[in-house]
């Protein structure tokens, strides 16, 4: 009786296309435009909350000579700013949760409408 024939052995490779991994960054949270009124005697003061992310820039403008401050709380610290049109806080390290606050003095009692912008630092 002649020998079995061996087994036939099929190879398989399978091509496979390379990954490509792209990471969009959102912006952080908050950041962008944001408009406020102030409206004396009744509300001074208005809050936008962001989320920091490293070197950070705080500017506000505002029609009318009316003197503003502003004050941007952040865990790594807090400044301080004021102005008499336009207002700006550049903050070294603004990582975590910030609140950046417009107030009018009580020495003033103009009804102003201001935009705030949240951005990094020199973007």
């Amino acid at each position: 009786m002649p020998p079995a024939a061996a087994p036939a052995t099929t190879t398989t490779t399978a091509v496979v296309a390379p990954t490509t991994t792209t990471t969009v960054t959102s912006p952080p949270l908050g950041s962008g435009s944001h408009q406020g009124v102030l409206e004396p005697p009744a509300q001074r003061s208005s809050s936008v909350g962001f989320t920091g992310t490293g070197a950070m820039q705080v500017s506000v403008v505002w029609s009318g000579p009316t003197y503003l401050t502003m004050q941007v709380s952040c865990p790594s610290g807090t400044q301080n700013v004021g102005g008499s049109s336009a207002m700006a806080a550049s903050l070294p390290d603004a990582s975590g949760s910030c609140l950046a606050t417009v107030s009018e003095p009580t020495s003033e009692s103009t009804a102003l409408t201001y935009t705030i912008t949240i951005g990094p630092a020199g973007g």
